[in-house]
């Protein structure tokens, strides 16, 4: 297959780009993709770039595997997109130390916008966990998750309350009570669901 010109693909994924628009982007990169592969020709590399780091910034790491492994071979080999997929293992794995500190490098433009957003929702998310689930936590511990060497002064921009090695966290995401309902109620449906069935 020949690569299609990256120019007059790009221009509609640059607008999704440009809007923030990180679903209306993936869309965009797998219609591509599709549309590419319908008329035998290869999406260009920052087509599969830009889709490969669309889909760690919303989490669908099972689409950024496939992704990787329906690759062409020869885009795997490019150094950009082995330092995103290696950014998706960390996430896979849930390192986020790593995950943090391979983030901070210089991208190229049409993938650097995905990559700050990436690492703002990365170090959004772990403060929601930790503010959700921790009474206490190191401040060493909880450096190495946000990939921080002093984490003492966001904390306290968030009204946690440092002391000395420990944090004591507050909760960062108060709607998540109603999410553990809802999931809770779906839970109830279902097992009343199988139960009917298995009777």
């Amino acid at each position: 297959m020949v690569p299609l010109a990256a120019t007059t693909i790009m221009d509609p994924m640059e607008v999704c780009l440009e809007n923030k628009d990180w679903s209306g982007l993936a869309r965009r990169g797998e219609e591509t993709e599709l549309s590419c592969a319908a008329s035998d020709k290869l999406a260009p590399q920052n087509v599969y770039g830009a889709l490969l780091a669309v889909y760690l910034l919303l989490r669908d790491l099972e689409n950024a595997k496939f992704l990787w492994k329906r690759m062409p071979p020869s885009y795997k080999e490019a150094t950009i997109m082995g330092q995103i997929w290696e950014i998706g293992q960390c996430l896979w794995r849930r390192e986020f130390e790593n995950a943090h500190e391979k983030l901070r490098q210089s991208w190229p433009a049409h993938v650097r916008p995905l990559m700050v957003a990436l690492e703002a929702s990365l170090h959004d998310e772990v403060l929601a966990v930790v503010g959700n689930c921790y009474s206490r936590i190191s401040t060493e511990q909880l450096s190495g998750m946000l990939g921080m060497k002093d984490v003492a002064e966001a904390c306290r921009e968030l009204g946690w309350t440092v002391d000395g090695a420990f944090v004591q966290p507050k909760r960062v995401c108060p709607e998540t009570v109603s999410l553990w309902k809802d999931n809770k109620t779906r839970l109830l449906s279902l097992t009343s669901h199988i139960s009917t069935l298995e009777n």
